[in-house]
């Protein structure tokens, strides 16, 4: 979690790809949390895409945190 955390500090839009390939497979919150996160300060259009795509994620968790970081409240 502190490469993470690192690369949201550098604002690195590279993090992006590698965000994306581990979003791909990545089951543990903590972790997913850490690179929505990221992705929510890097702030480009790239980066709110991939955390869109957590939307549909399996983990109840993961949803509710993609509609906070985006904006949506509504439960569902």
């Amino acid at each position: 979690m502190i490469a993470i955390q690192l690369l949201d500090e550098m604002k690195s839009e590279k993090a992006e790809t590698a965000f994306a390939s581990i979003l791909e497979s990545e089951n543990d919150f903590y972790v997913i949390r850490e690179m929505i996160n990221s992705l929510k300060k890097i702030g480009s259009p790239e980066g709110i895409r991939l955390i869109q795509k957590q939307g549909s994620h399996p983990s109840k968790l993961v949803r509710k945190l993609v509609r906070q970081v985006i904006g949506i409240n509504n439960e569902q």
